[in-house]
């Protein structure tokens, strides 16, 4: 029976492992299909075993690995299987497949060890082990033939593979799936041994939900979290919060149509596979994992042409960011935050003009933020927080007007804001808190998208800034600076204010009339000020919301108000702090501001009876 050998439209991949590679982020994209076609040569290493034969079982001879790049004609690709009777290879018994009339050009990699393969090798290498046409009855749509083929793909992908390993156990199971794996298609085959290799290397029994995972139905057709597929072939996987652990299989690098892994908020660890630099990936959501190693890697480089979004947060990466990461032209979003990356921000970083989301926070940065920010004019995310950064906020900053989101916090920048930052119109959170930030608040009234202001810790002097048409502002930290005057009534008419820090600052003056008019004030903080006065006696029903008070540390004078302390006994698991200045002076016996019984939370000494 003439033959031919199975031809293997892909590209051939040595599984290797090498150490690759928010904040409140909700961005999460798209489809790219692209086949690799290759052509090898070289020889295989012995083969591992032989199939067993009419009339008697081989142990496996020496076999060179090379395999057909041409696709099988008509659907129906032929491979060796094990001849009638069994003849002697080196080191035991074999059972010859035939060999090959029509072998055309081979896909191995030099070197590299097969698992039960299929021979395409020339037909006059002179091998013991070559096949012999004469025995061929069998191609891929036999049985036989049809495992042969299988074995000879997944050695291909995977080289040696180790008994009961993941790879062994997809392969097994691979064999067995005779209803839903066509051995003569090799796509399928490639693609259904690579998501199986997937699943057994990630404890796929251990996830969430994995409907319908290694059963018979196309992947395609109802596997869960695959998203996407183009002709049939897998395009988009989201398995993201399923309890996935261990380790990505390198052969997931093998479905060359995949541009999108979102494997984020799950128990994954070690590095990524080097094969996924293979893919024409556009996204690439790996955040919340124990990943390590450096992720920028000459690998990770070929992902250059096609990624978009890198999502990496929240792992245990480190390293440095090389300059080339300008390569990246496509980028949007680089989020890297809570990792262990160190050394300066690449002033290259600035060249991706597509960036919409720069998330680096939480890690070990020095240096200063790159005065080239200003190119990147998409950005409306730039998280640099909780790093070891130094330096003055660049001037360029002033041009990022798409800007929403800018955290600056625990760094040691020094000096202000700069000059037209209030022309940044689209922000809605500003976080700068503990840095040395020093001069006035610019003139925040353009700001009307404004909801979080943070700018506690810092040495700002000058007096409050304007906040009254900022109506949608719920978080105001300005504690612990140097700022004087006193408190602006408009403060207490903000209807969207819940958190009022102004602690730890040098104003004087009364508590404004309109303290009581806010109704969902939880949190108001005005200790440690030089504030004088009374504290305002309430009327009906104040802060239905309140949650913390301190008054502390100032110059107040008569009682707490009763029905302050009315309010507190109502709630006592709500309104968990009431803090003033109820202390017994020792020698005087004098209380700055009586506290009825079971009221105050806390007492200190007033600042007027303070020596």
């Amino acid at each position: 029976m003439t033959s031919m050998c199975l031809g293997l439209e892909h590209q051939s991949i040595r599984g290797k492992t090498i150490k690759l590679l928010d904040a409140d982020q909700e961005v999460r994209v798209l489809s790219h299909s692209q086949g690799a076609k290759g052509k090898g040569k070289g020889k295989g290493s012995k083969g591992l075993s032989g199939k067993q034969g009419k009339g008697g079982k081989g142990k496996g001879g020496k076999g060179k690995g090379g395999q057909s790049s041409k696709a099988p004609k008509s659907g129906k690709g032929k491979g060796g299987k094990s001849g009638k009777g069994g003849k002697s290879g080196k080191g035991g018994q074999s059972s010859k497949a035939p060999k090959s009339e029509k072998c055309k050009g081979k896909n191995s990699s030099k070197g590299q060890p097969f698992l039960r393969g299929v021979d395409c090798d020339d037909e006059n290498d002179g091998d013991s082990d070559d096949f012999d046409s004469e025995d061929n009855d069998a191609d891929c749509t036999t049985p036989t033939g049809r495992t042969a083929a299988i074995r000879k793909i997944a050695a291909d992908i995977s080289g040696l593979i180790g008994k009961d390993s993941p790879q062994d156990l997809a392969l097994r199971w691979t064999i067995d799936d005779q209803e839903g794996t066509d051995g003569c298609n090799v796509e399928e085959v490639i693609e259904r041994y690579a998501l199986a290799s997937f699943y057994y290397s990630s404890n796929g029994e251990g996830w969430t939900k994995s409907d319908q995972w290694l059963t018979a139905g196309e992947a395609c057709d109802g596997w869960y979290g695959i998203l996407g597929c183009d002709k049939g072939r897998v395009t988009k996987i989201g398995l993201e919060n399923n309890s996935l652990s261990g380790i990505i299989a390198d052969e997931l690098g093998s479905i060359s149509t995949m541009v999108e892994l979102n494997l984020f908020m799950n128990k994954l660890s070690g590095s990524l596979p080097a094969t996924l630099g293979k893919l024409p990936l556009e996204l690439l959501d790996i955040e919340d994992n124990s990943f390590s190693g450096n992720p920028f890697t000459e690998s990770f480089f070929k992902l250059a042409d096609t990624l978009s979004s890198f999502r990496a947060s929240f792992n245990e990466f480190s390293g440095t960011i090389p300059a080339r990461i300008s390569d990246f032209s496509l980028l949007k979003e680089f989020w890297i935050a809570d990792n262990k990356f160190n050394g300066t921000i690449p002033d290259s970083i600035s060249s991706l003009d597509k960036m919409t989301h720069l998330i680096m926070r939480k890690n070990s940065f020095t240096g200063g933020i790159p005065g080239s920010i200003e190119r990147l004019l998409n950005l409306s995310q730039l998280l640099l927080d909780q790093n070891k950064l130094t330096g003055a906020i660049p001037e360029g900053m002033a041009e990022l007007k798409n800007l929403q989101v800018l955290t600056i916090n625990n760094n040691t920048l020094a000096g202000n804001f700069p000059a037209g930052f209030e022309e940044l119109t689209n922000l809605e959170r500003i976080w700068a808190f503990d840095n040395n930030l020093n001069g006035s608040i610019p003139d925040l009234t353009k700001m009307t998208k404004l909801t979080e202001l943070l700018l506690h810790d810092n040495e700002f002097t000058g007096t409050l800034p304007d906040l009254s048409e900022n109506k949608k502002i719920r978080q105001l930290e300005l504690s612990d600076n140097f700022f004087v005057g006193s408190i602006d009534g408009a403060l207490f008419e903000l209807e969207n204010l819940e958190k009022l820090y102004l602690n730890g600052n040098l104003l004087t003056g009364e508590i404004p009339e309109t303290f009581e008019q806010n109704e969902i004030l939880e949190d108001i903080f005005l200790d440690n000020n030089l504030l004088s006065g009374t504290i305002p006696e309430f009327q009906g029903n104040p802060f239905p919301n309140i949650q913390e008070i301190t008054l502390h540390r100032n110059k107040f004078a008569g009682e707490v108000p009763a029905n302050l302390c009315t309010l507190r006994a109502e709630d006592t698991t709500r309104f968990t702090s009431l803090v003033a200045d109820c202390l017994l002076f020792d020698e005087t016996e004098s209380i700055q501001n009586f506290c009825a019984e079971d009221c105050c939370t806390a007492c200190f000494v007033g600042k007027v009876l303070q020596p």
